[in-house]
């Protein structure tokens, strides 16, 4: 197998790291202004609860897209 553009890979670890981290600050971030926004003895009726699995299961989603996306783009090429 050859590729194209074999150097897009090298984008593959440092932009999945990125979005994770993106990811995580926006959380905190949401849940901060959920939090100064709410009282906390209303918070579980007002909020819908934070699943953590659904969290990590969307930034897996979004993690394999970015890769799938890294590797078409250096172009694989057979035969």
């Amino acid at each position: 197998m050859e590729w194209q553009h074999p150097q897009a890979l090298y984008l593959i670890l440092p932009l999945s790291a990125v979005l994770i981290a993106l990811r995580l600050y926006a959380r905190m971030k949401r849940r901060r202004a959920a939090e100064s926004f709410v009282a906390a003895a209303m918070f579980p009726r007002i909020l819908p609860p934070d699943s953590a699995s659904r969290f990590w299961f969307k930034t897996l989603l979004l993690e394999l897209g970015l890769i799938f996306s890294l590797v078409a783009l250096a172009g694989p090429r057979f035969g």
